[in-house]
């Protein structure tokens, strides 16, 4: 049986994606797609850092079948096939051609180096944080208790 990664000019570059170990029949144009993709954005390898990891803790399903790559310049590009929602808004993903399946809807997103991918993901660290202090303030009655939760989660970070 042939795996998606042969099926495209990239067999090399997809073979230890998810999507690339896979063995679907899919349409000629998904291939296509996955060709096209890594022309337009001088994909040079496979971005295994721990920044994918972390946006999966953060973002669970939200973001399904999450790869990522380097481009020649250094930039990471983000890529979902997402079936039954949009990622959320807070990454700014754009959509764009079917790159996992059909009935997936695929949606990237472009970060200048790893430092700016980072840093977007600290800032949405902190927006989290936020919205959990919130919650705090807001199910509290009590500021004693809500400054030692502050406390515990700030804790948390570090």
């Amino acid at each position: 049986m042939i795996y998606n990664a042969q099926k495209t000019k990239y067999s090399a570059l997809f073979k230890d994606t998810y999507w690339g170990g896979d063995r679907p029949n899919l349409p000629e144009y998904i291939y296509e797609a996955r060709n096209a993709f890594v022309e337009r954005f001088a994909i040079v390898k496979v971005y295994k850092g721990i920044h994918r990891d972390k946006l999966k803790a953060m973002f669970d399903y939200s973001l399904d079948h999450l790869e990522m790559y380097r481009t020649d310049l250094g930039e990471i590009v983000g890529v979902c096939g997402n079936y039954a929602h949009s990622p959320p808004s807070v990454l700014n993903m754009e959509p764009t051609v079917a790159l996992y399946s059909p009935h997936a809807r695929s949606y990237f997103k472009v970060w200048s180096s790893i430092k700016n991918l980072s840093k977007h993901i600290n800032g949405l660290n902190e927006l989290a944080l936020c919205g959990e202090l919130h919650g705090i303030m807001k199910a509290s009655n009590n500021s004693e208790t809500v400054l030692t939760d502050i406390y515990r989660k700030l804790a948390r970070l570090h």
